[in-house]
């Protein structure tokens, strides 16, 4: 996160835990599901962990009321990838030996779990069921993680159902055409939407919208 949004990643941390706490405190809503948006789904998921952590209140009841997260263009697995520590291998020459290159090899520079670039909503897993716990809340179904994707959108990435627990964290992935207007290579084909508008069109499109509305119904 610091390397994409820097100084303002505090700034935009704070706009959303004020709204957060706020509209959880004046109560007027029973549940909740929100809507997040490129690197708005790794922040929304940053204040509300955090806070959790911090034992603050707001979250908690944010959390056990929670029904449904809408994610367009998430970004999560590519924005994790700042906060994972490389395997550091030793190479003891300025040209490395053989067993030297073979450790290097055979040792992955990420961890072994790829799943791991999902850690954000990991915790909000945990911390879903821990706070249903401590507000007493009996869920009859999981909380719904929609997820929409453009092909074309080279930012954008589906939520793998197993990186969560499916019995909290329900996944579904949509796999949308946002930008449909093509444009000709030098010979004609094929042709190439703008990537763009592949990442910033997701609420002019309909039928996001009728998900938004609807959920999966």
């Amino acid at each position: 996160m610091p390397f994409a949004l820097g100084l303002a990643k505090d700034n935009f941390e704070e706009s959303i835990k004020f709204a957060l706490k706020m509209m959880v405190e004046d109560g007027y809503a029973t549940t909740y599901a929100s809507i997040v948006e490129s690197l708005g789904s790794q922040l929304f998921l940053d204040v509300v962990n955090d806070s959790f952590d911090s034992n603050e209140v707001w979250a908690k009841e944010f959390l056990s009321r929670t029904e449904s997260v809408f994610m367009l263009s998430n970004q999560i697995p590519l924005l994790s990838l700042a906060k994972i520590e490389p395997v550091k291998i030793k190479i003891a020459n300025a040209v490395p030996s053989d067993e030297e290159l073979r450790q290097w090899r055979d040792s992955p520079p990420l961890p072994a779990d790829p799943y791991v670039l999902f850690e954000p909503l990991r915790r909000f897993e945990k911390g879903v069921v821990e706070s249903d716990r401590i507000m007493d809340r009996r869920r009859s179904n999981p909380i719904d993680v929609i997820a929409f994707s453009d092909p074309n959108d080279l930012l954008s990435y589906p939520v793998p159902p197993k990186a969560v627990n499916p019995s909290r964290l329900r996944v579904v992935n949509v796999f949308i055409s946002i930008a449909t207007t093509g444009y000709s290579m030098p010979f004609g084909k094929p042709q190439v939407v703008n990537p763009l508008k592949a990442h910033t069109g997701y609420q002019e499109n309909q039928i996001v919208r009728k998900y938004l509305i609807a959920g999966q119904k």
